[in-house]
């Protein structure tokens, strides 16, 4: 690759992402919040749950710390 295609190859990467606007990080979060507090096959905020329903399936357990 040539040294001008470098340039400009970075230039557009480099305009396409100051121009995506990426959500809030406390609206990602409430908004997979609501999403998942539904949701029948996650278990959000609630680790004793978790711990019960994962021994009675003989699954195991994911628990993500944010």
């Amino acid at each position: 690759m040539t040294r001008t295609a470098s340039a400009l190859f970075f230039a557009t990467c480099l305009t396409a992402a100051g121009t995506s606007r990426a959500d809030d990080r406390d609206a990602v979060v409430k908004r997979d919040r609501a999403e998942l507090a539904e949701s029948e096959i996650w278990v959000y905020n609630d680790l004793d749950r978790a711990i019960a329903e994962a021994q009675a399936s003989g699954k195991p357990v994911c628990v993500v710390f944010r």
